[in-house]
């Protein structure tokens, strides 16, 4: 199914983003300094592809579409997205204290990526292996095609054309500074 080879495909690219971001914190613990243009980098990352285009693909068309046979699961996925989102406040929050010379916020920069990066990676997990292959069995070819395109307009809509391909080439340039 398109639909769920997409979500899939992405949460390769945001997997990677997660392996940097751990190879950031192990950095910060070893007393280096923070790049604040590629931590910028990561966190529009997760702001904007991760939730603002992700998990609006799911939350707006896949979701409703199972929710029938999945509704339990379905909620401690939108749990789990609003945790990802909570995370991600607390970064960005640690961060501007960081970026105006606070080193007491490194702490609690850390502890939360630390943090989204464990929930993200558990969360990844139950998709591609439990509430993905329920997807596949509960939806149609025409469900599919029709949801492709809608997971289309989202990514024009609330990314922006080409954003997608931007966010891959960021992510395959940090990886080249960050994972060795």
């Amino acid at each position: 199914m398109k639909t769920l080879q997409d979500l899939e495909h992405e949460h390769e690219i945001v997997k990677h983003a997660l392996t940097i971001s751990e190879n950031i914190c192990e950095r910060l613990e070893g007393g280096e300094t923070l790049n604040k243009d590629d931590m910028s980098e990561l966190l529009e990352f997760l702001t904007v592809f991760v939730d603002r285009c992700h998990h609006s693909k799911e939350e707006a068309h896949l979701f409703p579409a199972i929710e029938s046979e999945a509704k339990p699961m379905i909620a401690q996925m939108l749990y789990e997205h609003e945790t990802g989102r909570e995370f991600v406040r607390q970064i960005k929050q640690a961060f501007e204290a960081y970026k105006s010379g606070s080193m007491d916020a490194l702490p609690t920069l850390i502890g939360n990526l630390r943090g989204y990066i464990k929930l993200l990676r558990e969360h990844i997990d139950k998709e591609d292996h439990v509430l993905y292959r329920v997807a596949e069995k509960l939806l149609s070819q025409e469900q599919d095609e029709q949801m492709f395109i809608a997971f289309e307009t989202i990514e024009r809509e609330r990314i922006g054309a080409g954003k997608h391909e931007a966010f891959h080439q960021m992510i395959h340039r940090l990886e080249a500074a960050y994972v060795s």
